[in-house]
C-alpha cells in the first residue's frame, strides 16, 4: 500500500484529482486533533487517514491556515467586485483575481462562485 500525503499549504500544491476532492476529503471518518509545539507557539492541526484503492491518504488540516485562506479569498472577492464595476479587462492580467473569474461573454467576466466554494471546501473553511 502506498502512502499519499496531501499538502494544502498553497493552492498550487493542492491536488486536483477527483478521487481526492470527492472521496478523500468527503470521507466521513472524523479528523483527529493534533497539537504541535513549536518555538514560536503551538500549531493546532487535524489529521485523518483514508484508504482507497490500495492507497493510503493522509490529510492534515490547519485551522489557522484555513481561516487565513478564507480572509484572503474574501479580500480578493471584495477587490474583484470593485474592479468589475470599473471594467473587467484588466483583471485577467492579475493572477490572484484571474483564478476567481469566469468568462460570461466576449471580453466580459464575473466572479466564479463555484471556484470560490471549491477552494473553501478544499481548505476546510467556508466562504
Amino acid at each position: 500500500m502506498s502512502v499519499v500525503e496531501i499538502d494544502f499549504a498553497t493552492p498550487e500544491s493542492r491536488p486536483s484529482s477527483v478521487i481526492v476532492r470527492d472521496l478523500v476529503m468527503n470521507d466521513e471518518q472524523p479528523f483527529t486533533p493534533l497539537l504541535v509545539e513549536r518555538v514560536k507557539g503551538e500549531t493546532q492541526l487535524f489529521v485523518k487517514q483514508v484508504k482507497l484503492s490500495g492507497h493510503r491518504y493522509i490529510v492534515c488540516r490547519n485551522e489557522a491556515e484555513a481561516e487565513k485562506d478564507k480572509a484572503d479569498r474574501q479580500a480578493i472577492v471584495e477587490g474583484l467586485q470593485k474592479q468589475l464595476k470599473k471594467g473587467d479587462k484588466a483583471l485577467v492580467g492579475n493572477k490572484a483575481y484571474r483564478r476567481y473569474l469566469k468568462s460570461v461573454a466576449k471580453d466580459a467576466f464575473e466572479i466564479d462562485l463555484g471556484k470560490l466554494a471549491q477552494e473553501a471546501a478544499m481548505t476546510g473553511s467556508s466562504s
